[in-house]
């Protein structure tokens, strides 16, 4: 029995894009081996992690998701500082040894580097990547935009640690800019205080303000009906008659044949104010425009050539699956996906 195996042919696209800048330590939570909380410490080392899906291109032009597949670009610059750190120990502890070697072999097999990918596309350093649209977003959350008179208070300094864009043709997409907060412009601190601003497509601004405006008609409606309840039981509380008879007709029987009006009103109650919090919820969080962000000078003029000519144009070279990639089609047929 033989089996025929039918080819087609896919265009890469960049879903995912991470990028760590700086190195840093962040807390996080998990489980440990008994299934207790626990948290622990995470080291982010300089990188690009990107998840590159690829679309099967019908005969018709039109396009179907085929895969994604996950590939890091580690940064052989912040190997080798770390090698020069070790190089400069006086006889070196083992486990500092291991380390060594452990980098040494990373050195030698690992293929893809972040400095490869920003030479071929043109950036000078990952530092300067976008810094100055790092500023721009920053102004877009009252809460950190610079004050136009300073208020002569204790000096911090902000720099960008990570960007994490999700920009999937099939999901809503998001950007997420972390923000390292340090006491001195040296920038210190290896576990910098945190602070992440979100950015979100049209489509996840719509479903927020949608889900907002249905949780405040929810409230309206359950305080409305606090105060039918209120109106039943004090028309209960009436002599029996026809007047009686026709204040309780005004009302939905369901509640007005609640054998509990005082345990149905607490739970109205309960109700009301757990859509409440889920609004104060939604309404806390300030976000970013997308459409915004990707639109500012610098992140719009070298999108395109870090993605095509840095990471697809080094995955091509080595991976063999992609030796017949065409890079003149894949840069002619690049675009984001719409984030109005």
């Amino acid at each position: 029995m033989s089996t025929t195996l039918e080819v087609r042919q896919a265009l890469p696209y960049v879903s995912h894009l991470k990028i760590v800048k700086f190195p840093n330590l962040q807390v996080v939570y998990g489980k440990d081996q008994q299934g207790n909380d626990a948290q622990g410490l995470m080291a982010n080392q300089p990188s690009m992690q990107v998840e590159v899906t690829l679309y099967i291109v019908g005969s018709d032009g039109s396009t179907e998701k085929a895969f994604a597949t996950p590939y890091t670009f580690g940064s052989r610059n912040y190997l080798h500082d770390i090698l020069d750190q070790i190089a400069a120990i006086e006889n070196p502890p083992q486990n500092v040894l291991a380390t060594k070697k452990t980098i040494q072999d990373r050195l030698a097999t690992e293929k893809l580097w972040l400095e490869d990918v920003l030479a071929a596309a043109g950036i000078p350093t990952l530092e300067g990547l976008w810094s100055d649209a790092f500023s721009a977003s920053m102004d877009e959350f009252p809460t950190w935009a610079e004050s136009a008179t300073p208020i002569g208070g204790v000096k911090t300094y902000i720099r960008q640690l990570e960007w994490d864009a999700r920009l999937s043709y099939e999901a809503n997409k998001t950007v997420t800019v972390t923000m390292g907060i340090y006491s001195t412009p040296e920038c210190k601190e290896t576990q910098p205080e945190r602070k992440i601003l979100t950015f979100e497509d049209g489509a996840s601004k719509r479903q927020r303000q949608a889900n907002i405006a249905a949780l405040d008609q929810r409230i309206t409606q359950l305080a409305e009906a606090q105060t039918a309840i209120d109106a039943i039981k004090a028309a209960k509380a009436m002599p029996a008659g026809a007047q009686r008879d026709a204040i309780l007709a005004q009302f939905n029987p369901q509640i007005v044949n609640q054998p509990d009006l005082d345990a149905y009103r607490a739970q109205v109650v309960q109700e009301q104010s757990s859509y409440v919090n889920q609004k104060a919820q939604l309404a806390a969080v300030t976000y970013g425009e997308i459409k915004d962000l990707v639109s500012l000078t610098s992140i719009a003029g070298s999108i395109k050539s870090l993605v095509v000519d840095g990471v697809l144009a080094n995955l091509k070279a080595v991976l063999p699956e992609w030796s017949d990639l065409d890079m003149n089609i894949v840069s002619s047929r690049f675009a984001l996906p719409p984030v109005e």
